[in-house]
């Protein structure tokens, strides 16, 4: 085993992943069985390669988990739609902002990042309301 001041301690060539908040060896990484996308199979899940202090194609991987949420707008409005449930829930919304406001350890301050997922809820809320035509445009159809 290795180890360094800080550091949780691995074998050598193990690899170290982050999980719930802390480095730890593959070997440690566990989920448990009552996390929400465990049970019910959602989430969108990434993977970042750090060297040196700075994370490879960063770019990339914010478009990847941007356009994976964005998937999930689109099934969250064709579900919508056949439930008959409006688009538009300001309840909802205000509630992902304040989780985002109590979640934010920074740098960007409160203002910041609660005007980026404004605006990214804005982008999902079309997505929402756009479900079939952007089905329809991918399969060629027009509706």
């Amino acid at each position: 085993m290795t180890s360094q001041a800080g550091a949780v301690p691995n074998e050598p060539g193990e690899s170290i992943v982050y999980v719930n908040g802390a480095f730890l060896p593959r070997s440690q990484a566990l989920v448990s069985v009552f996390d929400h996308a465990y049970l019910y199979g959602d989430g969108v899940f990434d993977s970042l390669c750090a060297r040196s202090g700075y994370v490879f194609m960063l770019d990339e991987h914010l478009d990847r988990l941007l356009n994976a949420r964005a998937a999930c707008a689109l099934e969250i409005g064709r579900l919508k739609r056949a439930l008959d449930i409006p688009v538009y829930q300001p309840a909802r919304e205000a509630e992902v902002l304040a989780h985002i406001d109590g979640v934010n350890t920074g740098p960007l301050d409160q203002q910041a990042i609660r005007r980026l997922f404004e605006r990214i809820i804005d982008e999902a809320r079309h997505l929402e309301r756009t479900a079939d035509a952007v089905d329809d445009s991918a399969h060629g159809t027009h509706g």
